[in-house]
């Protein structure tokens, strides 16, 4: 579905805001199996987009690719979390203190 997010945000933020709202109205609302190709291509011709134009982002592999880098970028980004043992539980000492 990040990939068909993509395809309406190359179509201007009027487009994307629209085709979103109408996906998760289908998922979530309409319960509707928006991992069908044929799902995807009925909510971009509901949200007024391109059709043709959205089918083409969709199929030549640029907008899985936008997908894929955001993914990597955000992972990039990420803060490694630490786990702790609780307070007074082994490993920890009277004089132990936690620094943030």
């Amino acid at each position: 579905m990040q990939t068909a997010a993509k395809c309406a945000e190359r179509q201007g933020v009027s487009a994307f805001e629209r085709f979103h709202q109408r996906l998760f109205m289908a998922h979530f609302h309409d319960n509707l199996d928006i991992s069908r190709q044929a799902m995807l291509w009925r909510l971009a011709r509901d949200s007024r987009l391109d059709v043709p134009r959205f089918q083409q982002d969709y199929t030549d592999g640029e907008a899985y690719q936008a997908v894929l880098h955001d993914y990597a970028e955000g992972v990039a980004h990420l803060t490694p979390a630490r786990t702790l043992p609780p307070r007074g539980g082994a490993g920890w000492g009277a004089d132990d203190v936690l620094l943030t």
